[in-house]
């Protein structure tokens, strides 16, 4: 009789389960920075450019810029990406044998979560600083 192989035992598919979705939900946290960055900054960009002060935002603006811009080119080369290195990690957790993935994945998941917030963060000042600047100009010339 040949070797037969062990099947799992159910924990361990639960295990395998659970790794595999904190993963996926770690990736999907990384979705709505860019996704935001390119639906918001180029209406934020249109306003800079019509005030003329494109020369005088902050760095982390003109980043932010530069990033939509990359993103508004580069959107399905960006996609495919985060779809291959997040499906990736998931196979690759699904396949792995040590029990220690399911920690790891957990803790992916947070990092990823708390990345969201401070990219949205990070989102909300870059373009309210040079609008508020912008503001209180348009006032300062009445």
């Amino acid at each position: 009789m040949p070797d037969e192989v062990p099947l799992p035992s159910p924990r361990s598919v639960a295990s395998r389960v659970a790794s595999v979705c904190l993963v996926v939900m770690g990736g999907l946290f990384w979705l709505p920075g860019p996704i935001i960055v390119m639906a918001v900054a180029p209406k934020f960009k249109e306003i800079f450019e019509k005030f003329d002060i494109k020369g005088g935002l902050p760095p982390l603006t003109e980043a932010l810029l530069s990033f939509a811009d990359f993103m508004a080119r580069a959107w399905c080369g960006a996609g495919a990406l985060w779809v291959l290195v997040v499906g990736g990690l998931a196979v690759g957790v699904g396949l792995a044998r040590s029990r220690w993935w399911l920690p790891v994945s957990g803790v992916l998941a947070g990092v990823s979560l708390l990345a969201m917030l401070a990219m949205l963060i990070v989102l909300g000042v870059t373009v309210s600083l040079p609008l508020m600047q912008l503001i209180q100009s348009v006032g300062s010339r009445r």
